[in-house]
């Protein structure tokens, strides 16, 4: 019965299934029948075999491995070839998404949207899935890594597509989630402190959740606030800091511990970090104090050979220079 489903014999499976062979049968080292078919591409197989009332939930006995990881739906969610499609058939059938592992694999398909979508009409609850570190599925649909996931074209030829945080994603579950927006993990991040860790690649996603109306001003288990977030990482990007500076909630002076630094507010820690562009930034804000310690190093640094570092640098170096020194703050 393996062979067949191996070798894509849809009669020949058929024929088991006709004189009444259990569509639930394992092979010797415990693979399900449905899940030989999904590993294999054989959708045809697969389908026929959930005609025949092949218990989707019903794991492999392939020994000490997690039982979520031995099931046909998990098989299906990380096939990179057509055992893919029938994620689909098995949602009707009644399977739903109830881990983070499995969703992060469905996060990571082109098709992730449709999949949402039909896994939640039939009945998966998105708002319930916890990851182990506390993170929400807005949190996880949100990274910054660029993978490439290979994809079966009709004409069969394997193409690869990189992956990056999809807006419409995080568009259907905030909308449908709404709850979910603000909500921390459990080192206090919310989904917008994730987009600032990953906003290099994804810029517009943490625009996007400012402009859903997401909270702002909220601290972390160290004290970072989302102001510190895009400091550190956003690269030479001001507009977001912008946005982020002008909500009132915003502490522009908040300190936070901050590796290695000690506890800084976010000038200083632009400053330390040679992210001069950003100080600069900063530093359109009449709100923000220096520090006399930012002082100081600004005022070292102003006096050092600037045109080592280029003459973009050098005029950054030059204005910050410009507006510490003459702070009254």
């Amino acid at each position: 019965m393996a062979e067949a489903i191996m070798s894509g014999r849809v009669d020949a499976l058929q024929g088991f299934l006709d004189v009444d062979v259990s569509p639930d049968s394992y092979t010797i080292d415990g693979r399900r029948m449905l899940s030989v078919a999904i590993l294999h591409d054989q959708v045809d197989c697969a389908e026929l075999l959930l005609q025949y009332y092949a218990n989707p939930r019903r794991p492999d006995l392939t020994g000490n491995i997690n039982v979520e990881c031995r099931v046909p739906f998990y098989h299906a969610a990380a096939s990179c070839g057509r055992g893919g499609e029938v994620i689909y058939s098995l949602l009707e059938a009644g399977v739903k998404i109830t881990s983070m592992n499995v969703f992060r694999l469905i996060r990571n398909r082109p098709d992730a949207l449709d999949i949402l979508v039909s896994a939640v009409e039939h009945g998966t609850d998105l708002g319930s899935l916890t990851g182990h570190d506390g993170s929400t599925v807005l949190h996880n649909v949100i990274y910054d890594w660029i993978e490439l996931y290979p994809v079966v074209q009709e004409d069969g030829l394997r193409v690869s597509t990189p992956l990056v945080g999809d807006p419409g994603l995080i568009d259907y579950i905030v909308t449908s989630y709404p709850d979910l927006l603000d909500e921390q993990n459990l080192i206090g991040q919310t989904a917008l402190h994730r987009a600032l860790c990953y906003s290099k690649n994804n810029p517009g996603i943490a625009e996007q959740l400012i402009e859903m109306g997401c909270a702002v001003g909220i601290p972390d288990e160290w004290g970072r606030q989302e102001l510190h977030y895009a400091v550190q990482q956003l690269q030479c990007n001001g507009d977001i800091v912008r946005v982020l500076c002008s909500r009132p909630e915003v502490d522009v002076n908040a300190v936070a511990n901050i590796i290695p630094y000690g506890r800084v507010d976010p000038l200083r820690m632009a400053v330390y970090d040679g992210n001069y562009e950003m100080a600069n930034v900063l530093l359109e804000d009449s709100r923000v104090l220096v520090h006399p310690e930012c002082r100081e190093f600004v005022r070292s640094l102003a006096q050092g050979d600037q045109w080592i570092h280029g003459e973009k640098t050098h005029s950054q170096i030059c204005q910050l220079a410009y507006t510490c020194l003459n702070s009254t703050s």
